[in-house]
């Protein structure tokens, strides 16, 4: 599923994030690399926030 740009933006993301990951990406290839990206970003805040509360 495409993430939608403000989305992005909200998890401080950006295309340019992928990058360094892997320049030759076809569209596809990169939307998924970046939701990959956002979900590990989310799941980060998420163990940090559950961890502040312990």
């Amino acid at each position: 599923r495409e993430m939608e740009p403000h989305r992005l933006a909200d998890l401080g993301l950006t295309p340019a994030d992928l990058a360094g990951l892997a320049p030759d990406l076809d569209a596809a290839a990169a939307t998924r690399a970046l939701a990959g990206l956002a979900r590990r970003r989310l799941a980060d805040r998420w163990e940090r926030a559950r961890d502040e509360r312990l």
